[in-house]
C-alpha cells in the first residue's frame, strides 16, 4: 500500500466563487451536469457529511458494495467496508483534507461484500457551501486489482527473464570451460608432442640444412600455434580465476594484455587472494575483460588502471582511461551503442548479480566503468 499525497484540487461543488451572481436557472442546470456525472461515473463515487457518515452513492458504487438503493447504506459509517488496519488510516486523512483543504490521492484496501480484501486507488476531496465552508466529503474509487496482477506477473516474468539469463550464462561458462579443457588435453598436447619429435630430428638431422631450415620453420609455426591455442583459452577461462581467485586473474590478465599491445595497464587490489562466489567473480572478470578490450581497441589510450577493491559496504570494480573518450548520453538517445563497446552485455552482467553498473565518459577526457556490488549480494 503506497502513501498518498496531497495535490490542491478539490472535488465537487465549489461554488463560493460567484454562484450568487448567476441566474437561478444557470445554478439549476449546473447542479443537474454535476450529479448527471456523479450518477454515471464509471467509477465508484460516495458523499459522506463531516462526521463520515454516507449521504449518497452513484450507481457503481451501488454494485460495489452490492446494494439496491443508497437507503440501505444512508448514515452509515464509511468504515462499512474498511478492514481494521486501514480505519485509523482513512481517520486521519479525513482530518488532513479538512484541516488543508487539499484533496488526497492514494491507496487502501477494501473488504469487498464477497469478504475478499480489494486493492483501491482512491481520492478524497471536501465539499464546500456558496460561502466556500466544508460540508462534506466526496470519494472516488478505483480498483487496482488487474493493475496490481499486472504489475505481479510482470515482476515474475522480469524474474523468471533474470534466472533464465543466469542460467544461460552459467550454461555459457560451462561450455567455455570444457572447450578450454578440451583443448588443453588435446591440441595443446598433440602439438607439444610433435615439436618435441621435430626437435629431436633438428638435432639428429644437422649435417642436412635445407631439412634443418624446413623442421625449424615447422617448429616455430607450432610454437606460434601453441601460444594461440594458449590465448584462445585464457579468454574462454582463465585457469587463475579458478586456481587462484578473481584479483590474481585479473592482476594476469593486466600483464598479459600490457605485455602484447601498446597499453600499458596498472592493477590495484585490496582483495588479492580472497574467493567470491563463482558467478560474481566470471561476472566481474568477464566485465574487466570487455572494458579493457574496449580501451585496447577505441580509446586511444597509452594507459588505463584496473582497480577491484572491497569497501565496508560493497566490491568496487573499475576501469578507468585517459582516452580519447566519448559521449554517453549519444548512446542513450540513438538507442544504440557504438560498434563493439559492449555495453549491454557489460552492464546485463552486472545486473544479473545485482550490481550497480555506470560509465562515465567525455569526449578528449576519456573513460571510467566503474561496477558496485553490495556486499548484501554476496550473502
Amino acid at each position: 500500500m503506497t502513501k498518498g499525497h496531497e495535490d490542491g484540487q478539490g472535488y465537487g461543488p465549489d461554488s463560493h466563487e460567484g454562484a450568487s451572481s448567476e441566474q437561478p436557472s444557470r445554478v439549476v442546470e449546473e447542479g443537474a451536469r454535476r450529479a448527471a456525472a456523479f450518477e454515471t461515473a464509471p467509477d465508484p463515487m460516495l458523499i459522506a457529511d463531516l462526521e463520515g457518515r454516507i449521504l449518497d452513492l452513484n450507481r457503481a458504487a451501488l454494485k460495489r458494495w452490492g446494494v439496491e438503493s443508497v437507503r440501505q447504506l444512508r448514515g452509515q459509517s464509511i468504515f462499512v467496508g474498511l478492514p481494521p488496519e486501514e480505519k485509523e488510516r482513512v481517520r486521519e486523512v479525513g482530518q488532513r483534507v479538512l484541516e488543508s483543504g487539499h484533496s488526497w490521492r492514494g491507496e487502501l484496501r477494501l473488504r469487498h461484500p464477497s469478504g475478499r480484501t480489494v486493492p483501491v486507488e482512491v481520492a478524497i476531496g471536501l465539499l464546500r457551501d456558496e460561502k466556500g465552508r466544508p460540508q462534506g466529503f466526496i470519494g472516488i474509487l478505483r480498483d487496482i486489482s488487474d493493475r496490481q496482477r499486472m504489475e505481479q506477473q510482470l515482476r515474475l516474468l522480469e524474474k523468471e527473464r533474470g534466472r533464465l539469463a543466469q542460467q544461460l550464462l552459467a550454461a555459457l561458462e560451462q561450455e567455455r570451460r570444457l572447450l578450454a579443457r578440451e583443448i588443453h588435453d588435446g591440441p595443446i598436447q598433440e602439438i607439444a608432442v610433435s615439436i618435441m619429435q621435430l626437435e629431436r630430428a633438428l638435432l639428429e638431422g644437422r649435417r642436412l640444412k635445407s631439412v634443418q631450415e624446413q623442421i625449424g620453420h615447422a617448429v616455430g609455426m607450432l610454437r606460434q600455434a601453441t601460444d594461440e591455442l594458449r590465448r584462445i583459452m585464457a579468454r574462454l577461462r582463465p585457469a587463475l580465476l579458478d586456481e587462484l581467485g578473481l584479483a590474481d586473474a585479473l592482476a594476469a590478465y593486466a600483464r598479459t594484455l600490457s605485455m602484447e599491445g601498446d597499453l600499458s595497464i596498472a592493477f590495484e587490489t585490496n582483495m588479492s587472494g580472497e574467493r567470491l562466489r563463482d558467478d560474481v567473480a566470471i561476472a566481474l572478470f568477464r566485465i574487466a575483460q570487455e572494458a579493457l578490450s574496449n580501451v585496447a581497441r577505441h580509446s586511444q589510450a597509452q594507459r588505463a588502471l584496473l582497480r577491484l577493491w572491497r569497501t565496508d559496504r560493497s566490491v568496487v570494480l573499475e576501469v578507468r582511461d585517459w582516452g580519447q573518450g566519448f559521449d554517453p548520453s549519444s548512446v542513450h538517445r540513438s538507442g544504440s551503442e557504438p560498434s563493439g563497446l559492449g555495453l549491454v552485455s557489460m552492464r546485463e552482467r552486472a545486473v544479473l548479480i545485482g550490481a550497480d553498473f555506470r560509465i562515465e565518459s567525455r569526449p578528449g577526457e576519456g573513460t571510467c566503468v566503474r561496477v558496485e556490488l553490495p556486499l548484501s549480494m554476496l550473502e
